[in-house]
């Protein structure tokens, strides 16, 4: 029925929201401290918005927990290097983008920072590129069973560019 439905998809968006304190908590306090962590675990549990954002039946509350424990485990995998940390990052970053498919950009944050850091030799290159293979097979195991079925990245309308293109120049070649 609809209305059990409903209180199930808010259920699940109100756990994932209340699981969203582990996340915030260790990721502000391995960022910025224990205060900083407690604050933010705060802050996300009683504000308004969130609280409005995770109560209804839709992916946020979801989201934000997945986007969250990505966060915490690449910020981990970049401060204590090794292929299993950038592994269970990626297989995060699969999880966030199941539920909404701009979860793939954490891969590109993550990954984005572990390239620069190769490049500027911070790390040795050939430890780098293994890191990064980790972090994109990680991403792979979750999502491309899901990008295989869809046949894509996406079955969003706002995702198929090139359909969005081949509609524009349909739209211009009817006006003029």
């Amino acid at each position: 029925l609809p209305d059990q439905m409903l209180l199930s998809a808010q259920l699940a968006s109100a756990a994932a929201a209340v699981l969203l304190v582990f996340p915030t908590y260790w990721l502000g306090r391995s960022l910025f401290g224990k205060p900083a962590g407690t604050a933010a675990a705060v802050l996300v549990q009683v504000l308004p918005v969130f609280a409005q954002v995770t109560s209804d039946g839709l992916t946020e509350g979801l989201y934000l927990l997945m986007v969250g424990t990505a966060l915490l485990l690449g910020v981990r995998a970049v401060r204590t290097p090794g292929i299993g940390g950038f592994l269970l990052c990626g297989m995060a970053v699969g999880g966030a983008y199941l539920v909404r498919p701009e979860g793939l950009a954490l891969a590109l944050a993550v990954g984005g920072v572990a390239g620069w850091l190769g490049w500027a030799r911070a790390w040795p290159r050939p430890a780098t590129a293994g890191r990064l293979t980790a972090l994109a097979v990680g991403v792979l195991v979750l999502a491309a069973p899901y990008m295989v079925l869809i046949g894509g990245i996406t079955n969003k309308p706002s995702g198929n560019f090139g359909k969005i293109l081949q509609s524009g120049r349909e739209l211009i070649g009817a006006a003029g």
